[in-house]
């Protein structure tokens, strides 16, 4: 905490950190995992992957109270008080950003998901070269599964996660520190005292 208000210090992790991770809190071994079925008017997609892309999360809670921080064993926070800045500044200091997003995580039993397309998908034989229709479908898949990133699992929802993702292009790291002090001036400590009264 003190490190970050004094020169922007953060701690970016990977999905790939949160699926190995021990804690119960901090772990799940669904994250960055996507299973889909994409219903489009000439095919049926069903994908199930894991996240392989350079992608770092943060993660944050709209819950403010000592009970949750307790459970994080964590006696200290800080308010985001712009998320778009905020998520502006440190996707300025990620080499290779490519884009990101930002959310309220969505918790359910079922973690399938299921998605209609009303396009049509162009098939393999009318292009002209195979690349070109990986390269295609790839982007169509893409565009469908960021979903997934934000679906957990119903035992999790005490935490009330709101998530920022940030796409890179590079080889996965299991984190990545950076320093981002133009993110501070969108933040405000959380006291003891502020907690306190929410519990």
């Amino acid at each position: 905490m003190d490190e970050f208000f004094e020169d922007g210090s953060l701690r970016l992790s990977s999905f790939t950190k949160f699926r190995k991770s021990p804690d119960e809190e901090r772990g799940d071994i669904f994250e960055g995992r996507v299973n889909m079925e994409i219903t489009s008017p000439n095919a049926h997609h069903a994908i199930c992957a894991i996240s392989g892309q350079e992608a770092y999360v943060m993660s944050t809670t709209t819950v403010e109270t000592r009970k949750l921080g307790a459970s994080l064993k964590s006696d200290s926070g800080f308010r985001i008080l712009n998320s778009l800045a905020f998520a502006d500044c440190v996707s300025r200091q990620i080499a290779g950003f490519l884009g990101g997003c930002q959310g309220l995580c969505i918790y359910r039993d079922d973690i399938m998901i299921q998605k209609k397309d009303s396009e049509p998908i162009r098939t393999p034989e009318s292009y002209l070269n195979p690349e070109e229709w990986v390269a295609d479908y790839e982007k169509y898949v893409s565009k469908h599964i960021v979903d997934a990133f934000f679906l957990k699992r119903a035992e999790y929802s005490h935490q009330g996660e709101y998530r920022f993702i940030w796409f890179a292009q590079g080889a996965e790291k299991d984190h990545l520190d950076i320093k981002c002090p133009d993110a501070i001036k969108y933040c405000e400590r959380l006291t003891t005292d502020q907690l306190e009264q929410r519990t």
